[in-house]
């Protein structure tokens, strides 16, 4: 969670306040200088989206690679299979 520490007490504060609860609660004033903004955090659902987005398109360029090689398999054809089989490791 993003937190701010207020000048004046120490305390850990939510940056959605323009102003310290406990110190306020307490009738102390706010120290003057600019008021703290709330940042803006980071969206989690944008970033969920992007996830799945970015997971779909390696298992669809996954299963676009196998069908290729089962079809250059099948079909016998051993210069494409070659060519998209050259990175392996094992082979």
């Amino acid at each position: 969670m993003l937190e701010w520490v207020c000048p004046r007490c120490d305390r850990d504060i939510d940056p959605a306040f323009q102003e310290c609860p406990f110190c306020a609660n307490r009738g102390e004033a706010a120290p003057r200088g600019p008021a703290k903004t709330p940042r803006q955090g980071i969206s989690w659902e944008a970033a969920d989206r992007r996830f799945r987005f970015f997971l779909g398109l390696a298992a669809v360029l996954a299963l676009v690679y196998f069908l290729a090689v089962v079809a250059a398999y099948y079909w016998g054809s051993d210069e494409w299979l070659s060519r998209l089989t050259r990175w392996l490791p094992w082979r």
